[in-house]
Formats: structure tokens, sequence, C-alpha cells
């Protein structure tokens, strides 16, 4: 069993599941009715929602009446978008103003919500290759600095956090949260001549691991 921390009544319990948020099926129900501040993406005024509104996606707009005239704004899409943009040097980055979720920045068009850094690019460099999204150089994720911008790969992406070292599960050698070793020992166990058995022993990992880290195969990220 493991223990976890109520988000709703911050009271200690045990589970079998390692990530668990709520003690209880009443603590999750009253966790949807928390309140939510947010701005208004089309008028601008701060209003109040229920969370468990954001299960269906972001919640952009105050009211029917402002949801209704933004989804119907006609104005060109370049107008719309620039002036939720602060935009600052050549090389800084351009916070987007307008409305966001998990940290980037989001748009209404057509009856859809888009992302602003795509559009961003799209509106400065053109379409974007089928199959292909858009990364930031800068590690900021409301920028929409198109000079911050580039066409590239889920897989490029990922491999740009791991080398920037950026984001918690991607962290590597001793930075992982589940590493159990750190450099120092690594090393001793890749210039060591013991047995692999004893080695795995003394240092409480499996066989595999050791001869995978004397290869070189795990751990990369330190030079051998």
């Amino acid at each position: 069993m493991k223990s976890h921390i109520c988000q709703q009544c911050a009271k200690p319990f045990k589970r079998s599941r390692s990530v668990c948020k709520f003690c209880s099926q009443s603590c999750y129900t009253e966790s949807l009715k928390r309140r939510i501040s947010k701005e208004c993406s089309l008028c601008g005024i701060e209003f109040e929602f229920a969370a468990s509104y954001q299960k269906k996606g972001p919640v952009l707009f105050c009211s029917r009446a402002c949801y209704e005239s933004g989804r119907l704004d006609r104005r060109p899409l370049e107008d719309r978008f620039w002036e939720k943009v602060e935009k600052l040097g050549f090389d800084d980055c351009w916070i987007w103003q307008g409305a966001k979720a998990q940290g980037y920045g989001k748009i209404w068009l057509s009856g859809s919500v888009l992302g602003a850094h795509r559009v961003s690019y799209e509106i400065v460099h053109g379409p974007i290759p089928e199959d292909m999204q858009i990364n930031h150089k800068c590690d900021v994720r409301d920028c929409v600095n198109p000079n911050h911008l580039y066409v590239g790969t889920a897989k490029e992406n990922t491999q740009d956090m791991i080398e920037r070292n950026r984001g918690g599960l991607f962290k590597p050698g001793e930075l992982h949260h589940s590493a159990k070793l750190n450099n120092f020992q690594v090393m001793m166990i890749r210039a060591s001549s013991e047995r692999t058995k004893d080695l795995a022993l003394a240092f409480g990992i499996n066989p595999d691991h050791v001869t995978r880290l004397q290869r070189v195969e795990r751990w990369k990220s330190l030079p051998e």
C-alpha cells in the first residue's frame, strides 16, 4: 500500500495504486465543485466557473453572448491574433496575452481552438507540413515570437527536452525521479572488474542493469 495526501481534504490515506489524488468519491465530487477564476478571452472581464467544466476543454468565455461573438468574429485571423501579442525585441519572447491551456496560448477560429504558436508560425512562414509540429527554441510555452519557433517532430522535441534537462520524466542520470544510483556509483561499476552478480548485489540493482551500464547502454549522459 502506498501513502497519499488527498488533494481535497488534505488527509493522508493509503491505496495500492501509485497515483491516487482523492481519498474518497465524496472528495472527488467536491473537487469538481471547486470554483476557478479566469479572464474572458473576448471582453476581458474576470469570471468564475466550476472546475468540472474544464473536462470538456479550455473555458474561454464568460457568457453565451461572448461565446457567440468570439465564435462569429469575422475579422481576419491575423488582426485578431496580433492584438493579443506583447511584441518586444527581435530576440525576446513575445508572450501570448489571450486564453491559455496547459501553458500554451489558444485562439478561436471557425468553431475550433488552435494553438497560438502554430498560428504565429503559419502567419509568418506558411503552412505546417503534414505530420509535423511546431517546437519552441526558447522553451517558453506561451511565446509566439515566430523567430523562436521551428518545424520538428515529437521525437525531436523529446530529445531536445532531454538535452536541455526539461521535464521531470526525462531528466538524465541521477536527476531522474526513479534513479537508484548516482554518477559516482555508475563510474565505479563501469571501472570495476568484479563479477556482474557481485556488483548487482553490492549496489542493490539487477545484474542485467549492471551489464547495460558497463556497455554504456544506460546513463549515456554520463561520459565514459
